[in-house]
């Protein structure tokens, strides 16, 4: 089944907003084939919403992505909390909209820390604004 929706998805080439939700402890193994198809679209709007980790070669994809410009991010209980890691080169650019969620396990620092990541490399790389 899931090969034919992503057969579907895939058709959809305008698509440019995407939201994924997963509660399944499999979360990697179910959430590859759509990431797979999800980042040869032209995303400008991307959720994600887990509870558990989708894995290493998901973490890859989705750091490789770019022209995201509204970023939400929410890791509950079980996920390990890599919000933003290797992301903030490729989304500093044209990110103008961020929305991070953590569960009650993971630190405010640790959230503050990758959120603070994110927005010094925009303040790096920002260029000035047109008055």
């Amino acid at each position: 089944m899931a090969q034919e929706i992503t057969a579907a998805l895939s058709l959809c080439t305008n698509l440019v907003s995407a939201t994924w939700m997963d509660y399944d402890e499999a979360a990697e193994a179910v959430f590859m084939p759509f990431l797979e198809v999800l980042i040869t679209l032209p995303l400008k709007e991307f959720t994600l919403r887990t509870q558990w980790d989708v894995g290493d070669r998901a973490w890859s994809l989705l750091n490789s992505m770019t022209g995201i410009r509204s970023l939400s991010v929410w890791s509950l209980d079980w996920a390990r909390p890599r919000l933003l890691d290797g992301w903030a080169p490729q989304l500093g650019p044209t990110l103008t909209y961020l929305e991070l969620g953590v569960s009650f396990l993971m630190s405010h620092e640790r959230l503050l820390s990758h959120a603070y990541s994110c927005y010094q490399y925009s303040v790096v790389q920002a260029s000035p604004l047109p008055y």
